[in-house]
């Protein structure tokens, strides 16, 4: 019971942020600036770990929902964001998915730089091969749509191996 009501608060805040940045309120007034400073502390961003696939696919919409609608507030979370959606590539739900993706791809193209800097971006590559050796886990459509354009937008430092990893210098 808790979890539902937990996911359902984050679907409707998603909701709300929407509604009032597509109704031109200004980003510091009212219900915006209310749900931003409740909902964007770094709690939120920890929720990919909770048990709960709903709350997980709430958690999403929400990170979804900042980046589309609070730019400013998106650029200042973006590091805490970028491990709540960098750790959703280990997922084994289909739902939850369905709504990783579009929110990551955003994170990646708006705070590149930021993803770099994150704790989780060192596991970005393992959880992604991880992934697709499981077969998506049942999510294959999703996965497939947004595979490319993830590869594309992955900082390159993600790609370099890390130093100790690095050969030994040639004799």
């Amino acid at each position: 019971a808790h979890a539902r009501r937990v996911g359902s608060a984050l679907r409707a805040a998603s909701h709300l942020l929407a509604v009032a940045a597509e109704s031109g309120e200004a980003p510091a007034s009212g219900a915006r600036a209310a749900l931003e400073a409740a909902l964007c502390g770094g709690e939120v961003w920890r929720l990919g770990s909770a048990a709960s696939s709903f709350v997980r696919t709430g958690a999403y919409g929400w990170a979804g929902s900042v980046l589309s609608h609070s730019t400013a507030v998106a650029a200042g979370t973006a590091a805490e964001m970028a491990g709540l959606l960098l750790g959703g590539l280990k997922e084994s739900e289909p739902a939850c998915h369905a709504a990783l993706w579009e929110p990551l791809l955003l994170l990646l193209r708006d705070h590149g730089a930021a993803v770099s800097c994150s704790a989780a971006a060192r596991h970005t590559l393992p959880r992604l091969v991880s992934l697709l050796e499981h077969g998506c886990h049942g999510a294959a459509p999703t996965v497939a749509r947004a595979l490319l354009p993830l590869v594309s937008l992955l900082p390159a430092p993600l790609f370099e191996p890390p130093a100790s990893a690095a050969l030994p210098p040639a004799a």
